[in-house]
């Protein structure tokens, strides 16, 4: 139920923040570089941020039909 949907996000969530504080610490700090290097930085975090989340929804078990359910009342 709605417990293991939960906890599976969870899992999710946490992985995600594990790699995205991972890369932050090899990435060389924010004010350096030129700005298009910060933004292709910025952009690659964000890319691994989603592939992460969604690699691991995929491998706990999750499909796109999951979050299109309609409750029932």
């Amino acid at each position: 139920g709605w417990t293991v949907f939960l906890f599976k996000l969870v899992v999710a969530v946490a992985v995600m923040s594990a790699v995205l504080l991972g890369l932050m610490h090899v990435m060389p700090a924010w004010d350096e570089g030129h700005m298009l290097e910060r933004f292709l930085r910025l952009g690659a975090l964000v890319a691994a941020g989603v592939v992460t989340y969604f690699a691991m929804l995929l491998l706990l078990g999750f499909r796109l039909r999951d979050f299109a359910r309609k409750a029932i009342m």
